[in-house]
């Protein structure tokens, strides 16, 4: 792979870009800043297959360097690890906002940040075939349905929501989240009902609009202070609130179902 690396500190830029190019024979470009990076992401004739950052840097840090990166041609798929020592619930909550795949702390092993790139890698791999995928019949052909660009069953991104993690990054979050606190971490699951049906009425865009607007009602409903939202597919989000709910099971299935009857 082509690996991006941006770090401030010379002797971590020195370091892991040895291990990358003796170990696992990657192509590394090493950085020493979010100006020098976004100029190499700007230079390249071809994206970078994968960038490595660290957070707390000078004048742009991590996380607003994964924003631009993102926003960036060529970049919706690319694996975005951070490398840093920020441990902190704030610093992990934004970075995946943002935009970034994986979190690996400081100090990591290398054994770790080996098993995390081929994962990223991977994960880059089903992503890029995804957004090729040609349009499919699905799992409802003998119902009238048009055909869909995915599968009823798939995890489909919805990068309209500001809330919203796509379902691997999801499962890196929750995996960090749950290294970091000591109490427990309140996951809820919302379906839409009859989704097997909706899935067959709808065209693919209408079917995405759905999956949007139900994505909104959800956060609106159970995130309004904050924390994050997936579509695992199958008409299921899974949420992760920053508070835990008080809000009674009934109480908020009907808030629920009104919010997506609006």
């Amino acid at each position: 792979m082509r690996i991006l690396l941006v770090d401030d500190d010379p002797e971590i830029l020195e370091l892991v870009t040895q291990f990358l190019r003796l170990s696992t024979h990657h192509d590394v470009l090493p950085t020493g800043s979010a100006k020098e990076a976004l100029e190499a992401v700007a230079e390249a004739h071809e994206p970078f297959d994968c960038i490595l950052t660290d957070i707390q840097m000078p004048t742009v840090d991590g996380i607003a360097l994964v924003q631009m990166v993102r926003q960036t041609p060529g970049y919706a798929h690319t694996p975005i690890i951070m490398l840093t020592a920020m441990l902190d619930k704030d610093h992990l909550d934004r970075a995946f906002v943002s935009g970034a795949s994986d979190y690996l702390a400081k100090p990591f092993d290398f054994p770790e940040l080996q098993k995390r790139l081929q994962q990223a890698q991977t994960l880059a791999l089903e992503k890029t075939r995804a957004s090729l995928a040609v349009p499919i019949v699905g799992d409802f052909r003998d119902m009238g349905g048009e055909p869909k660009e995915f599968s009823i069953r798939d995890a489909i991104a919805l990068p309209e929501v500001a809330s919203a993690l796509d379902y691997a990054e999801f499962e890196n979050y929750l995996r960090q989240l749950m290294c970091r606190q000591t109490g427990q971490v309140t996951t809820i699951a919302v379906k839409i009902d009859k989704i097997d049906r909706v899935y067959a009425a709808a065209t693919t865009d209408k079917f995405r609009l759905l999956l949007r607007d139900a994505a909104r009602a959800t956060t609106d409903g159970i995130l309004a202070d904050g924390g994050v939202v997936s579509y695992r597919g199958s008409g299921i989000f899974l949420c992760i609130p920053e508070k835990r709910l008080k809000t009674r099971r009934a109480v908020l299935q009907k808030a629920l179902n009104r919010r997506y009857a609006a």
